[in-house]
């Protein structure tokens, strides 16, 4: 009775179709949604201005770095209307951050921390569950000429993430008679106007095309990624892609500017690259991002 009833049933609503940790943020808070977002935006923004700060050798150099960060529109939009992808792509990219540094320094709490983030975005947005094979990619790629660590790095990462879906299936399966039900349902609940997303949605072929498009179209807004296959030329760049293909393949994705936001969370953050940038180089990217972003927002669709 008490999962059952209600129309539609409400404990079913509140864990078993929508992603729980955003609800159980915004619960915890007396179910001010305003206020919770507000609390994570500020969280994770003082931690993208802190991580500046601490990449730049000096405050002159990180002002113009903050700024971007504070005014840029994608990321403005998700810490004031979607708190739920601000931290999503968040922690994915942090993912990444430390699975590229425990392959560089090979500490195990670099790659204890990437399985841990990993399992986390399983109940923050249900479309992580199509990152897994992009994840053993990635890491096949990242460890590449270390090909006795693939197993035991991909054994320890994809953990977490696989035992916080069994528990989540089983669970599902007692209280609703269907373990992987959450899949399809939150789909349903997401209204998609965009007909060429929805057609391009369970077709990898098709959804990497119309990944490759949204791209193209986001080019302006995402120069100061771009500058990292200039100057990082890792293969850790690929991960924004795998973010939207993965969002996309489950009809979950929206041609909306502010999506485009993982590309510049992952600037910020995979800032390694930074320090072989000219100042008047970086600058130029910043503008032309912040410049372009409203308006290409007052043009889409």
């Amino acid at each position: 009775l008490l999962v059952m009833e209600g129309h539609p049933a409400r404990l079913e609503n509140f864990g078993f179709i929508y992603p729980p940790l955003p609800i159980l943020i915004t619960s915890l808070l007396n179910g001010n949604v305003l206020l919770a977002q507000s609390i994570v935006a500020a969280l994770i923004s003082a931690a993208l201005a802190l991580d500046i700060r601490k990449a730049v050798p000096s405050m002159e150099q990180a002002f113009p770095l903050i700024i971007y960060m504070t005014f840029c529109f994608p990321i403005l939009f998700l810490a004031t209307q979607g708190f739920d992808f601000y931290l999503y792509f968040f922690i994915v990219v942090l993912c990444i951050r430390f699975l590229y540094r425990h392959e560089k320094k090979e500490a195990s709490l670099d790659l204890f921390m990437a399985g841990i983030l990993f399992g986390v975005t399983f109940f923050i947005h249900f479309s992580s569950i199509y990152l897994i094979p992009m994840f053993f990619i990635l890491i096949c790629m990242i460890y590449r000429n270390q090909p006795q660590k693939i197993m035991p790095v991909s054994l320890s990462f994809f953990t977490p993430f696989l035992v916080s879906l069994l528990i989540f299936s089983y669970v599902n399966l007692i209280f609703t008679g269907e373990a992987f039900g959450f899949l399809k349902k939150h789909k349903l609940l997401f209204s998609n106007s965009d007909i060429d997303a929805v057609l391009s949605s369970g077709s990898f072929m098709s959804s990497l095309y119309y990944m490759l498009k949204y791209v193209v179209w986001v080019v302006p807004v995402i120069v100061p990624y771009l500058l990292g296959f200039r100057y990082h030329k890792s293969v850790v760049l690929v991960l924004p892609f795998m973010v939207l293909l993965s969002l996309i393949y489950a009809n979950l994705f929206y041609p909306a500017i502010f999506l485009c936001s993982v590309f510049i969370i992952h600037f910020l953050l995979m800032n390694d690259f930074w320090g072989s940038l000219k100042q008047k180089t970086l600058l130029a990217a910043l503008g032309i991002s912040l410049a372009s972003a409203p308006v290409m927002a007052l043009i889409s669709t």
